[in-house]
């Protein structure tokens, strides 16, 4: 093949482009991520950064999240959708519900079991309670505890009691529960929807972790059991290329700050959602493309769990078929569950992973090297540095800078059209919330 295909070397492969182009700079096609790398139009095996822990260590789960208030038709949705393939489920513990009552009938030794909650004693205690009436073992049990203290003081502006005994309550749990059930998961995808770039959304989330280790080594706990049970959310959006390299470059960026703490267990529990900045706010049934897209983005970074939110925003029988379908079909018709880690080796994935992790962990260092990441917040730094990016983000879509197929470029004529973005707000609060995008319509 060699002698059909000579080796050309990264200049003559330059030379050839700058021909084609025919006096066009080749400067021109350099473009710029969020957060200023550059995207070269093209790469070779020298970009390589030879990174590792980026890849994951099996395929996908499928999960669906349900909410809503009456639990004998979430039950049924909840059943259907086990029936139909889903290996994981994400529950709103904070909706008042009975969690025996959307439990019934599902066998949690078989499943993964996801739990939000800003009370881990009492949800923790439910769950056990239903574990013992099936007569399971406890390490038979695999999910975690959709619970990050810290994101959650940042998004309503306050903490519940202290930064120390918010932690503190979460961390705890770990004595009791085996490390297949995690006790945080920190929701990095709340600083994307916030506006954060994707390398900020890395950064914060990675500031979270540091927090809830150095917690964790304060009151003496096992390190390897505490990293073990932090779980991670990212954002997937319709920008392919930043999203796979978002959540490859998590993976290495995870793996160097345990090894700074000498853990020896590198896992990471990385679960990637469909982003709200992407989802149009008409011509809903769209949607459905642009969640195929996210989720193949999601799947070819090596993410652990694809969570693809309805097309229609709706927790409903036909709503919640459509999105786990398209997990279906990328995995039974695009076969993607048979090959790990498919953005190996692509010297463009690989380079710009490497290039947003460098970037992250110099931030990292000077956040540490300051006051840290409490204090930043606590200050309303973190919060306006991602409301700046965010009114960036929205002038660009309201301007038509930023192409939205169907919502401000060929947008049907039919539908209601987007005149305006505003933004959420709390009115108590002891520092500045996270503000997020509300789409006008008229």
């Amino acid at each position: 093949m060699t002698s059909i295909f000579p080796h050309s070397s990264p200049e003559q492969w330059k030379d050839k482009v700058i021909e084609e182009l025919k006096g066009q700079p080749f400067e021109d096609l350099i473009g710029k991520s969020q957060d200023g790398l550059e995207l070269l139009p093209l790469y070779t095996s020298k970009d390589r950064k030879g990174l590792h822990g980026m890849h994951a260590q099996q395929a996908w789960q499928c999960r669906q999240d349900f909410w809503g208030k009456k639990e004998a038709p979430l039950n049924a949705l909840i059943l259907e959708a086990l029936g139909a393939s889903v290996s994981s489920i994400g529950l709103d513990d904070r909706e008042g519900n009975e969690l025996a009552a959307l439990l019934k009938e599902v066998q949690l030794d078989v499943i993964s079991l996801h739990l939000k909650t800003e009370e881990p004693e009492r949800s923790l205690s439910d769950l056990k309670a239903i574990i013992e009436k099936q007569k399971i073992p406890l390490e038979n049990i695999h999910g975690s505890l959709d619970h990050d203290p810290i994101g959650e003081a940042i998004e309503r502006g306050f903490w519940k009691n202290t930064p120390d005994a918010d932690m503190d309550a979460a961390l705890n749990s770990a004595k009791e529960w085996p490390s297949s059930f995690g006790i945080i998961t920190v929701r990095m995808d709340r600083f994307h929807l916030a506006g954060a770039t994707s390398g900020k959304e890395l950064l914060y989330g990675l500031a979270s972790a540091k927090c809830y280790l150095d917690r964790a080594k304060e009151l003496g706990l096992d390190l390897d059991r505490i990293a073990a049970g932090i779980s991670f959310h990212l954002a997937v959006d319709t920008d392919f290329i930043e999203s796979i390299s978002k959540c490859m470059a998590f993976r290495v960026l995870w793996a160097n700050l345990l090894n700074a703490y000498g853990v020896k267990n590198k896992t990471c529990h990385l679960s990637a959602r469909t982003s709200g900045w992407s989802m149009a706010p008409v011509d809903l049934d769209t949607n459905l493309l642009r969640t195929s897209s996210m989720a193949f983005s999601a799947i070819a970074g090596g993410c652990d769990e694809v969570i693809i939110a309805p097309h229609d925003g709706n927790c409903d029988a036909f709503s919640m078929r459509m999105a786990r379908n398209i997990q279906h079909l990328l995995r039974h018709e695009s076969y993607m569950d048979k090959f790990q880690n498919p953005a190996e080796g692509a010297y463009l994935f690989e380079h710009l992973a490497g290039e947003l992790a460098d970037t992250v962990w110099t931030a990292l260092k000077l956040i540490e090297e300051g006051k840290g990441f409490l204090s930043l917040f606590e200050e309303g730094k973190i919060q306006a540095d991602m409301k700046a990016s965010a009114e960036v983000k929205a002038k660009e879509i309201l301007s038509a800078q930023r192409t939205w197929l169907g919502v401000n470029l060929y947008a049907a004529k039919d539908e209601q059209k987007l005149t305006d973005i505003h933004w959420t707000e709390t009115k108590e609060s002891d520092f500045p919330a996270l503000s997020f995008p509300i789409f006008q319509l008229s």
